[in-house]
This record gives structure tokens, C-alpha cells and sequence, in this order.
């Protein structure tokens, strides 16, 4: 705007000056334009700035990484004053690395109609990513003058990473694995006498104890009741977010790897736990991920989260809560980038930088 108004200072000199230089009609009506350009101008703009309104509405709460996304302002106005230029002032930022960038999206109002503005913007990077519209400038006719009206308004997108299948061998001693347990399987019959998993005709095999009597008798034929098979969780996924901002990179990386195992798990139909310690709320949370609804759960709290530096807490918390549970598997998401399968380490392979998902393999 100074700049602009020292330009704006120039001209007229140098209009001043060719009006005295040659003594034309036409250079004094330029120079009477100019003068009187600036106080209609400001009025003109005041009188937008009054009544002109502008909303950013509609924001996809979620989107997948590498997705574009649709950002939509609305334009009003209470009073018809046709098509006034506007320029949008955007911040978007990546709540977890810092990182961003400022937009100034051009467009303009329709009259008394609403009016609608796009913006695509596509998310290279997964986490959580807050959208601020701080304010908007109303232009003259010509895009000399502005005047800026604060707005402030935050909307927070989180960015999915992509679900990736990785090599996960789930071992038998794991399966086995007892655990406490409030679901039972719905595909595989147990040892658990408490639940009924299936009603089913009489083998030879089968144990005197477990045949159905009163069903048996009902049916003229001997009925067995299959036992049910507890559905515990065996591993455990623990995220480090101790750490400082050198960290955020192989953090960021340990949340997409530690979302891969457990959807990998999943499909394995292994159902495991994801936890981690929350500096800010100083606890342990804590998701059992038994379907991909929980998994899309857990990564909206853990999109969320923020980088601590509470070293002694966070090892507590891990190992209060391995104090109290029992896991045939702890896989640790350490902050520093390695990962820690119970007592082994495991580097992740790189190639300019980038994970190598296929040489990824993990036994649990």
C-alpha cells in the first residue's frame, strides 16, 4: 500500500510538471483525475470494505496423501455494488514439521450473488495441516489502492498416508499367544468355555463335556458347542514422540511405517495395539486396532500429536505399561529413526531418501 501510494505521489508530480512544460488542456484534466483519483478511491474502498464479506466454507476434514484438495471462499454483499477486486491472504501449514507457505488468491465479488472462489492445493507429506485465512484486501478499479479486513479463521485438515501392505509374517507362537480379551473370533474356534462359537453335529473326536444336551434332545441328535477363541491383542506398536525438530523427519516416517504394520497385521488378522505418550496431556494413549475403523481412529488422534521432550516420562510409560500387559511382540518406533523388534534393532533401508517399502520385513 506505501508503495504504492509513493508511486502514486510520483505521478502526479511528473503530471505537474508536464503541465507546466507544456501548458496542455489534456495534462490538466490528467492531473485533475489523478488528484481527485485518491479521496474517490478511498471512499469507494471503505464503502466495499463495509459491505463486502468473504467465508471460507466446505473444507475436507480428510484427505489422502498426494490428494488434491478444494479450498472454498464464499463472497456476499449487502449492498449491489458490481464486481469489486479481491485478494485472498492463505497460510498453509504443516502443524507437525513447521513447515508452509503464504497464498494470495485473486477473484471477485458478483453483485449482491454469492460469489465462490477455488483453491487446489495437493499434500505431498501426511499429518495434520491448518488452513488460516487471516484476511482479505478489497481493490479499487484499477488494483492501486487496498484496504485490508482481518478475517482469522483456522480450519485443520489431516492428511492420511497412503495404507501400504509391508512383509509381515506373524509367527505361530504369536497366534497362540494369550491374552486378556473382550471380542472372540467370528472365523476360528478356541479353548475359551465361557463363549459359543458354533453349534455343530457330533464327531468322534469331540469331548463328552462339550455336547449341548438340551439341544441334543430337541434335535433327536447329538449337538456339540465349539468353544470360542479370544481375540487379545499380541503386539504391541509403540511411537516415540520424544524428541526435538531434527527428529519431526523420522518421526513423521516411524508414524507411516507403524500404520502399515498394523494395517498389514490386520489383513494378517493379527489385531494389535498402537500407543504412544502424549506430552501435552501427560499420558499414555492407547488404540486397539481390531479394524480398519480403529486404525483410521488411531490416526486421527496421532496426526495430531506433538513433538516432547519428556524422555523420562515417555520410558515410564512404556514400561508401566509392560509392567501391566503382556505382548508376545513390542515393536518400538524409536524418534531417531531406528526400530526396535522386542530385543533386535532394524534399520530402515534408503534410497535417495525415500523409504524402500518392499525391502521392508518384519516378524512378529
Amino acid at each position: 500500500m506505501i508503495k504504492r501510494l509513493i508511486e502514486y505521489i510520483i505521478l502526479i508530480l511528473l503530471t505537474i510538471i508536464l503541465f507546466f512544460l507544456y501548458d496542455d488542456e489534456i495534462v490538466g484534466m490528467m492531473l485533475v483525475m489523478e488528484i481527485v483519483y485518491l479521496p474517490v478511491s478511498v471512499i469507494y474502498i471503505n464503502l466495499c470494505k463495509l459491505f463486502v464479506n468473504v467465508q471460507m466454507k466446505n473444507l475436507q476434514p480428510v484427505v489422502e496423501k498426494n490428494e488434491k484438495c478444494s479450498i472454498l471462499f464464499e463472497t456476499s454483499s449487502k449492498a449491489f455494488i458490481p464486481s469489486v477486486n479481491i485478494v485472498l491472504n492463505i497460510a498453509v501449514k504443516n502443524r507437525f514439521t513447521g513447515k508452509g507457505k503464504k497464498i494470495k488468491l485473486r477473484g471477485k465479488t458478483n453483485g449482491k450473488n454469492k460469489n465462490e472462489i477455488y483453491y487446489d492445493v495437493e499434500f505431498n507429506q501426511f499429518g495434520s495441516v491448518i488452513i488460516s485465512f487471516d484476511s482479505y484486501e478489497v481493490l479499487d478499479w484499477f488494483g492501486i489502492f487496498s484496504l485490508k479486513k482481518k478475517v482469522e479463521e483456522k480450519e485443520n485438515i489431516l492428511i492420511y498416508p497412503e495404507l501400504k501392505l509391508v512383509n509381515v509374517e506373524v509367527k505361530q507362537s504369536t497366534r497362540k499367544f494369550i491374552t486378556e480379551a473382550d471380542y472372540y473370533s467370528t472365523y476360528e474356534s478356541g479353548d475359551d468355555p465361557l463363549e459359543t462359537y458354533q453349534i455343530r453335529e457330533y464327531r468322534e473326536q469331540d469331548s463328552i463335556h462339550d455336547i449341548h444336551w438340551k439341544l441334543s434332545a430337541k434335535n433327536d441328535k447329538l449337538l456339540v458347542k465349539e468353544r470360542g477363541k479370544p481375540e487379545g491383542c499380541a503386539v504391541l506398536i509403540w511411537v516415540d514422540f520424544c524428541g526435538n525438530s531434527k527428529d519431526k523427519k523420522s518421526i513423521i516416517e516411524s508414524i507411516e511405517i507403524a500404520t502399515d504394520i498394523s494395517f498389514s497385521l490386520l489383513q494378517e488378522k493379527c489385531n494389535n495395539v498402537v500407543s504412544w505418550y502424549d506430552g501435552q496431556r501427560l499420558k499414555t494413549v492407547n488404540f486397539k486396532i481390531t479394524s480398519l475403523e480403529n486404525l483410521y481412529q488411531m490416526l486421527n488422534e496421532i496426526l495430531i500429536t506433538d513433538v516432547h521432550k519428556l524422555q523420562e516420562e515417555n520410558s515410564y510409560a512404556l514400561n508401566d505399561k509392560l509392567e501391566k500387559e503382556n505382548y508376545s511382540t513390542v515393536i518400538e518406533m524409536k524418534s531417531n529413526g531406528i526400530i526396535k523388534i522386542n530385543d533386535s534393532e532394524l534399520r530402515i533401508t534408503k534410497n535417495k531418501n525415500k523409504i524402500q517399502w518392499e525391502k521392508l520385513y518384519f516378524e512378529v
